[in-house]
């Protein structure tokens, strides 16, 4: 049987996702996709199927390309486990280390 989309048009979708940023900027928490997930009321892997979704591949896409970031940001000694941060890029986004 088909899953009922919750966000039933990008354009809510995008909504929401902006308003999980704006909470994560007001909370001072970085954002995770497990954390982006459970403000959407999204299990991690619906959300990942909105992945395949006409019009919503573009912005999951841009939000996870924001999470990466804020995450890269704590690099460069701006987190005081710069280990934990490498590791969840990797677990999280499939970072890999190069030799």
């Amino acid at each position: 049987m088909p899953r009922t989309k919750k966000y039933t048009t990008p354009d809510k979708f995008g909504q929401a996702i902006g308003d999980f940023f704006k909470q994560c900027t007001e909370t001072k928490k970085v954002p995770t996709k497990s954390g982006f997930a459970q403000f959407l009321g999204l299990s991690r892997k619906v959300l990942g199927d909105y992945d395949d979704r006409e019009g919503y591949k573009e912005i999951l896409q841009k939000a996870y390309e924001l999470i990466v970031e804020q995450w890269v940001q704590l690099l460069p000694g701006r987190s005081s486990n710069i280990a934990g941060v490498i590791f969840y890029l990797k677990n999280a986004f499939g970072w890999r280390d190069k030799s």
